[in-house]
Order: structure tokens, then sequence, then C-alpha cells
């Protein structure tokens, strides 16, 4: 991808903090110092919200709990020049849908210069990873996802195009792959999934390239007395975690339209701080009982039949 029209090879990435960064080519194939991609005001173009370290608090923007999971470039308009597309997941707290959005390039392919405006592709309040395909041959890119819980997604589907070049327009989800097809097929699940299309075994069919986080779980051989200890962590956690959902669920009334201010205020409500004291010793205790999971992360392949 060549974001400026130099003839060079540039690389997008996601960032943690909620932005993208550009990484421009050089005529040698290596890399510059990366910079935060900018809107035409110098705003970074973000998504959903992300965590301050200097100020140790999540930072709420453009109404969203989430970080950017992937940002690619597309000439989506079809004028000769790269757009931006954005994707994210949430972080398992209260939050609306970022989805997929859109950024349009008001410039020119040599010059990029970035709308302000965040246009939303596909609405989805869950985790969502995308690729761009002509999957149905029909001359229009269609965008295949994953779509999700928290980080472990419910599927992968197609999102047919059924607009035209220059006016993309997408029809209602069709599954390629249910969660339950998918852990048939692999003995694994779909956390963390992200999808890419390319032609893997050369045959002239778009293929799906499918990396997961998945893990499997190393079992304990724990003692009659750990078990019976383990069980007896669990309730007094369990009793922790629905009081925890009432300290949020009572700010997230109170800040109805600050999505920011009431998870930080939770944080700091004192009936939180003297759970958290009391309760911390008791999660470390429980972790040391638990099977160990041991991170394969595994990359599947789909070939099209």
């Amino acid at each position: 991808m060549d974001l400026n029209g130099d003839g060079n090879i540039d690389l997008l990435a996601a960032g943690y903090i909620g932005c993208g960064y550009i990484f421009y080519g050089n005529e040698d194939g290596s890399l510059k110092k990366p910079e935060i991609i900018c809107n035409k005001k110098g705003e970074k173009i973000m998504l959903g919200s992300y965590w301050d370290d200097d100020k140790k608090k999540w930072i709420d923007y453009r109404k969203g709990f989430s970080n950017l999971t992937m940002m690619k470039a597309i000439d989506w308009d079809e004028d000769g020049d790269y757009d931006l597309i954005l994707s994210s997941h949430p972080h398992g707290r209260p939050h609306e849908g970022v989805g997929i959005q859109l950024v349009i390039n008001e410039g020119t392919k040599n010059n990029p210069v970035f709308s302000t405006v965040q246009k939303m592709v596909i609405n989805t309040p869950y985790h969502v990873a995308n690729a761009f395909t002509d999957w149905d041959g029909d001359g229009l890119w269609d965008i295949i996802a994953t779509v999700g819980e928290y980080k472990e997604a419910t599927g992968i589907f197609w999102y047919k195009n059924k607009g035209t070049k220059g006016a993309p327009k997408f029809d209602k989800a069709q599954t390629i792959f249910s969660k339950e097809g998918f852990d048939k097929a692999t003995a694994m699940n779909l956390y963390g999934a992200y999808v890419s299309a390319a032609d893997y075994n050369n045959d002239g069919k778009v293929d799906l390239i499918i990396g997961t986080s998945a893990s499997k779980d190393i079992p304990l051989n724990l003692t009659e007395s750990q078990i019976k200890r383990r069980d007896e962590l669990k309730k007094e956690l369990d009793k922790y975690n629905t009081k925890r959902n009432k300290i949020f669920e009572k700010y997230t009334k109170k800040y109805k339209n600050d999505s920011e201010k009431a998870y930080n205020e939770a944080q700091q409500d004192k009936t939180m701080l003297k759970m958290i004291k009391k309760f911390r010793p008791l999660y470390k205790e429980y972790s040391k009982l638990l099977p160990h999971p041991t991170k394969l992360c595994p990359v599947y392949v789909s070939l099209k039949k």
C-alpha cells in the first residue's frame, strides 16, 4: 500500500491508544519512523476509547470503549486515492457500537487529507476484524468480518457489496463460519479472531486466512483440600462480582451520557476500593488453583471450494 503515492510501500498500523500510525517507506524498502495519522484539523483519527498512561484512566472517545484493532487503506470512492477503514473491539464494559468506520481522503493520491467525519459502514457493538475482497466475483469488493462478543467472535461473516463502483453499500451479514462450525472444524475457538483474504493455493479462488489467540488448558492435579478451597474462593468471588456490577450500574445510570466518567467514578467508589483491597489477594490465590492456559495462537486457512 502506497498511501502518499511516492512509489514506495508504506505500512499502516493500529495502536493500543486508539489511533493509527503510518510508517512511510523508503526506496530501499526500509520504513521511516511512525507518524500518528491525523485528520485535516490535526486531530488524531481514533476509534472508541483508550488508556491514558499519564492520567491512569480510560479516555472516552467518540462514544465507545475499545481500542483500534485494525486500520486499512482502500479506495472507497474510486477517485484514485486511499481512504481509511477503522475497526475495533470493546473491553467488556458498557459501550456503544463502534463497528467498521470510514474516513474519506479529501486530498489527492500524493497529498492525502483526511476528513474530520467518521462514517459508520457496519454498525456492531462487538469485536470486528475485517478483510476486503470480491468474495462472489461480481466485480465489487465485499467485506469479510469476524464479529462477536468481547474478543471471542460468534462467527465469520460476509457482507455483500450491493452498491456500485465508487458507492459501496452492504447487505446483511451472511455466515461463512459459525462459532460452532469453526470449533468443530479446528477444535479451537474464535478468541481474538482476525481474518484476511487471499488466493492461498493459486487456484483462482479467494481463500480465508484466520488467526486466533485461542488456548488450551493444562489441568492441575489438585488435592481434595485444594479443590474445596478453590470452590470456596469461587463463591466468594462470584459475590464480589455481583456487588461490583451493581456499583457499575449505579454510576452508569447516574452518568447516562458520559460512559468514561461513569467507569472512572465507579472505580473510585469507597465501597469499590474496599472490595478491591479485600478481594485482590483472593483472586491471586484462586488463579493458582485454575488450569494454566497455554497460548497456541494458531492460524488456519479455509480453502474456497
